[in-house]
């Protein structure tokens, strides 16, 4: 796929310049950011796709008109498979096809948010979710929901026809005032009044970013649209925050028997998190929570069978490359250096910390090139060959 990183969903615009001064803070249209969409997806293969579901109104396939609803039941063979000409029917009598997890049956959608996920690590943005996409294929002069927001930031891609969005910018005081408890879902247009709209009209290749929470609606106007959106989670504090105390033993005890007013239990509760045994158990709970959200973890299809029947054909002069969308991560445990990455970690003794360093910050190597380490001898061809099977390597091909 041509289109596999976030600096071509942005483009002519940097990334250092988007993180510094849109991310997270203003809505932005990309217009013609992506000139060929169709290695992406196309009407037809997006067709195709649903067709190919098994049992598609089991969480995949929904119609949205003013909210959304499962594929009803009899729209679906006795094998399982959509019955097409009754979803036809349905698109033309006005629902939207509002397709979810579509980066688990779209390769190129899984290969576009793999990189977008690794894309934002990079710059030090971790997220609490696999970056995912969800379709949707409206018909002419439809809406699928009302005016809501999300819990998510989102790249909206237009891949076909055309469709207007009208993106409501919280004012300062709204995000500050720490009254309103933000939930997804839908919201009232009367508390938008306040609000800032921007409105932006998609063609095909137009790429458009909206920060979480910002409330929003879409509707295709003269023609249908058919567009994707990739759903990017940030990590918050109220995640690192649950992930840390689930850590810690004296967190998981049961409340005191007796009953306690909010001051008692206030006063129980710092005592805790400012107990000797929390802070010193702190920094270890930090560093695993934070290498749980470092690494994806997925793996990604890339011609791993293959792999697996060549391990005794790599030589020290084979060219190696990364795997897929495989980010990694090198850490100590239990006596050991370890080297992460996606459904994986791979295990040796310290001594090899410096050769596991050199991997992870490498994307094209030989066994070869693996640097030698002073006063121990080890086998680099060992060492690559359980890499290329474990998934983080992979044989490169010439062709």
């Amino acid at each position: 796929m041509q289109y596999c990183r976030l600096k071509h969903l942005i483009s002519p615009i940097r990334p250092a310049e988007f993180f510094e001064n849109t991310w997270g803070q203003k809505s932005a249209l990309y217009a013609q950011a992506l000139v060929d969409v169709a290695e992406i997806m196309t009407l037809a293969s997006f067709e195709r796709l649903i067709a190919s579901l098994n049992r598609p109104q089991e969480g995949w396939l929904h119609f949205a008109r003013g909210g959304v609803k499962p594929v009803a039941v009899d729209m679906v063979d006795s094998n399982g498979l959509l019955e097409l000409r009754k979803i036809r029917r349905a698109f033309a009598d006005g629902e939207t096809l509002y397709l979810t997890k579509a980066e688990r049956l779209s390769h190129p959608l899984m290969e576009l948010a793999r990189a977008i996920e690794i894309d934002l690590n990079s710059w030090g943005f971790n997220v609490r979710e696999p970056v995912n996409a969800h379709v949707f294929l409206t018909p002419p002069h439809s809406q699928g929901f009302p005016v809501h927001r999300d819990e998510h930031a989102s790249f909206i891609v237009q891949l076909d026809g055309y469709k207007e969005w009208t993106l409501y910018e919280p004012i300062p005081e709204f995000r500050c005032s720490g009254v309103e408890v933000l939930a997804p879902g839908g919201v009232d247009p009367l508390s938008l009044r306040s609000f800032k709209a921007h409105t932006y009209r998609m063609q095909v290749g137009h790429v458009l970013y909206m920060p979480e929470w910002w409330p929003h609606e879409a509707k295709a106007t003269a023609t249908h649209s058919l567009h994707v959106t990739l759903r990017m989670f940030p990590l918050r504090w109220m995640d690192l925050m649950r992930e840390v105390c689930t850590g810690h033993p004296a967190l998981a005890d049961a409340l005191p028997r007796e009953r306690l007013d909010e001051g008692t239990l206030l006063d129980q509760m710092l005592g805790i998190l400012d107990s000797p045994a929390f802070r010193q158990a702190l920094p270890s709970l930090l560093e695993a929570s934070m290498r749980k959200y470092t690494v994806p973890k997925s793996v990604l299809p890339d011609d791993g069978f293959r792999q697996l029947l060549e391990l005794d054909h790599i030589e020290l002069g084979t060219r190696l490359v990364r795997s897929a969308g495989a980010a990694c991560q090198v850490f100590e445990k239990d006596n050991q250096v370890c080297i992460g990455f996606p459904g994986g970690v791979t295990c040796g003794p310290v001594s090899v910390k410096q050769v596991f360093e050199f991997i992870a910050q490498t994307t094209e190597l030989r066994a070869q090139d693996l640097p030698p380490l002073e006063d121990i001898e080890y086998d680099r061809l060992v060492i690559v060959r359980t890499l290329v099977r474990d998934g983080l390597l992979r044989i490169a091909r010439t062709s």
